[in-house]
């Protein structure tokens, strides 16, 4: 007996691959108790510009955010960091892991090689990251030293993918059969 009413239904799956997250570089603050010369610190969206102008020997800057992201380090293999600067310039950069235990993941190394290569999570893997972030600079000849970076972002071999199931519905009148 017509008419009748078909419904078919599918489901499709929207793949969601987010973007890697990343340490924001603005509001990066000087901390006054490990900061022994003269500096010039310009923290935006668009980059960290950090300037010291030594006044001694063992001058240095260091600086801070508590703005980062609390991962979960067993999601994520490497930190790449894009930077240049001064070839005087010796960059140490870190972060505090949810138990309390500090990580230096650059231990004193010049912009090219902060630049260079992708920075080992592995050893970390289980650890939270508190989502505070500190950066130090000297200079390795006593003369002014710059570092610029305009990136940090946590990166994993295999992406944290994600799908979003939508079901849909389709109706069918059928009136006729001709």
């Amino acid at each position: 007996p017509l008419p009748i009413t078909l419904t078919t239904e599918f489901t499709n799956l929207t793949v969601i691959i987010p973007q890697p997250p990343l340490v924001s570089l603005s509001g990066w603050m000087v901390n006054s108790n490990f900061t022994t010369g003269a500096y010039n610190l310009n923290s935006s969206a668009l980059g960290l510009s950090l300037e010291l102008n030594p006044t001694n020997p063992a001058s240095l800057v260091t600086i801070f955010t508590t703005s980062g992201p609390r991962l979960s380090l067993s999601d994520y293999a490497y930190v790449n960091v894009t930077a240049t600067g001064t070839d005087n310039a010796r960059v140490l950069l870190g972060f505090s892991l949810a138990n309390g235990t500090s990580v230096d993941l650059v231990n004193w190394t010049d912009p090219i090689m902060l630049n260079a290569a992708p920075f080992d999570l592995t050893p970390y893997a289980g650890g939270v990251l508190r989502g505070d972030f500190y950066v130090a600079m000297m200079s390795s000849n006593g003369t002014r030293a710059s570092v610029n970076i305009t990136g940090i972002t946590f990166g994993s071999v295999a992406p944290v993918i994600s799908f979003i199931p939508e079901t849909s519905r389709v109706e069918l009148h059928v009136v006729g059969i001709f």
